[in-house]
């Protein structure tokens, strides 16, 4: 038998899922993060997964990051709005139990695993590392 239910995911969650994933989550396949575009653009942010800076950058609407994978080099991967709204809903079609920890906050929304888990939902539309 299968489900579907509505659930809403806050701006707090995906921010924590992306920290999670830049923190350590997924440094083993993140080359870098280049900044495409922000509404407060600072050179600075180039090529710096360290500060906080980079998980606002995706969650601000007309913001993006191009991920690289250094696994796969010369591909990048868009992360904005739309493909962390995709992100979300492949890992929690696809991917059930991290979905679960994802959306428990008083838990920080999971582990660097889980965080990982959504990086690659966002950039490759599955797990393809891990």
């Amino acid at each position: 038998m299968k489900v579907t239910i509505k659930k809403e995911v806050s701006l707090e969650i995906l921010f924590n899922l992306l920290t999670a994933a830049f923190e350590g989550g997924s440094n083993y396949w993140v080359g870098f993060a280049d900044v495409t575009s922000h509404p407060k653009h600072e050179d600075r942010y180039k090529n710096d997964l360290g500060g906080c800076w980079v998980q606002d950058i995706p969650l601000s609407p007309g913001g993006e990051l191009m991920i690289c994978d250094s696994e796969d080099e010369g591909k990048r991967y868009p992360l904005n709005l739309e493909t962390l709204q995709k992100g979300i809903q492949v890992m929690a079609e696809k991917y059930p139990k991290e979905f679960v920890a994802a959306m428990d906050l008083e838990n920080g929304c999971g582990d660097a695993d889980t965080g990982d888990c959504f990086l690659q939902c966002c950039c490759f539309g599955e797990v393809i590392y891990g």
